[in-house]
């Protein structure tokens, strides 16, 4: 494999997780907040509150879509420590 295969899976082993943590919180959290917003409504609260899920899924494949089409070298990665700074 080479840098840009293992750059877009680690990319990827990270981003996957982290946007479902997100989303499941932001559902869970934001029911509460949005049964407030519609005064006990809260079939409408659930109803809004899955279309945000739904809409904040897809800006995230977008960005990770268009971030991996990005046709650019990926660099090497340089560990710098003091030692090396003062050079």
């Amino acid at each position: 494999m080479n840098e840009t295969t293992i750059s877009y899976s680690l990319y990827l082993l990270i981003a996957i997780p982290v946007t479902i943590w997100v989303a499941k919180t932001l559902h869970r959290n934001g029911r509460v907040f949005l049964v407030d917003c519609f005064h006990g409504n809260a079939e409408m609260a659930d109803s809004v509150n899955h279309l945000l899920v739904v809409g904040f899924y897809l800006i995230n494949i977008g960005f990770v879509t268009l971030f991996l089409k990005i046709e650019s070298k990926v660099q090497d990665c340089l560990l710098y420590t003091s030692d090396a700074a003062d050079e």
